[in-house]
């Protein structure tokens, strides 16, 4: 659904867009997808344990794990990944998935959530890897699917002449792939609850925009328009490319992009036929909230082809580095 589909919270933006005001630069031109500007920031995730009197709540029958759920003799270790979608160049080291990943921001942990049909995957995943760069990888398995997680740093490089500087900039990639046919699937990331924000999508970018006197939040992803957009570039199925005209008349789609009450945003999915596959990305960048310039705004608009082509540049130079023979 659209922002206007909303009554959205009170909220104020104590800054001028670029494009409304003489001597700033105009928005790029979306037609081909969301823009993106491909200084590594530290990413931060949240790990949080299983509910108490959980199966794996239950004392390990092998001493000797330490915090990182790694034995002692597994750390630095490279564990073999058969059928990783995501990534599945980059060497990676298996830890124990009894956390749930979430990126830390200045308004609580960003969290994630698949609904298949009527069904919940759990909050913690059946599979965890962490990955070169302070990456993460989750993985779940479920009737009909498989869904991948990736958390990573990411790196908008804006132009300091006309922005000014993020204090952080971290990202996912959902990607599902459906080996039978998924009528509903819904995506969600959120903030916790009493956040409250405002809507600031536009330009096939969906987004919210969180502030306090001292920071501004901004998270964002692709509307409906940018997914119809996606098909193009291979992260949604071809035929979602025919779904636009119901973007501009919503009142019998059945799919879009949720709000609620602005904590968050909601994808509901077109159905999935076997082979299918969806990739969309979640960015969330902050800044001081003096900042007037919209640099989180642009920041929070890449694609995921955009996000997993800097993890895997970022991984290659690493690799060429002289210390890393």
């Amino acid at each position: 659904m659209s922002c206007a589909s909303f009554s959205p919270l009170p909220f104020t933006r104590p800054r001028r867009r670029p494009g409304t005001s003489r001597g700033t630069p105009p928005r790029p031109d979306l037609s081909q997808g969301p823009a993106h500007h491909p200084a590594s920031h530290r990413i931060g995730v949240i790990l949080r344990g299983r509910p108490p009197g959980s199966e794996l709540d239950r004392p390990l029958t092998r001493a000797g794990r330490g915090s990182t759920g790694l034995y002692p003799e597994e750390i630095g270790r490279t564990q073999p990944y058969a059928g990783a979608v995501l990534l599945s160049t980059l060497p990676r080291t298996r830890l124990r998935s009894v956390v749930q990943p979430a990126i830390d921001t200045p308004f609580g942990p960003l969290s994630f959530s698949t609904m298949i049909g009527s069904s919940g995957l759990a909050p913690w995943p059946d599979e965890l890897f962490q990955l070169p760069g302070d990456r993460m990888l989750a993985r779940w398995t479920a009737p009909g699917a498989r869904v991948e997680l990736l958390l990573t740093p990411y790196d908008p490089e804006l132009d300091l002449e006309s922005w000014g500087p993020l204090t952080d900039c971290r990202a996912a990639v959902w990607r599902i792939d459906a080996r039978t046919r998924l009528g509903r699937v819904r995506f969600t990331a959120g903030l916790p609850k009493g956040c409250a924000g405002g809507c600031d999508g536009g330009q096939a970018l969906a987004a919210i925009t969180v502030e306090d006197e001292k920071t501004r939040l901004t998270i964002g992803g692709s509307d409906e328009e940018g997914i119809c957009r996606a098909a193009g570039r291979g992260e949604v199925p071809a035929r979602w490319a025919e779904l636009i005209d119901e973007v501009h008349d919503p009142s019998s789609s059945t799919w879009g992009v949720d709000y609620g009450h602005y904590q968050g945003m909601s994808w509901t999915l077109p159905p999935l036929e076997p082979g299918d596959h969806c990739e969309l990305p979640v960015v969330a960048a902050w800044a001081p909230a003096a900042d007037e310039t919209a640099n989180t705004w642009y920041a929070v608009m890449p694609s995921p082809t955009v996000l997993l082509s800097q993890v895997t540049s970022v991984s290659a130079q690493r690799a060429d580095a002289p210390d890393a023979r």
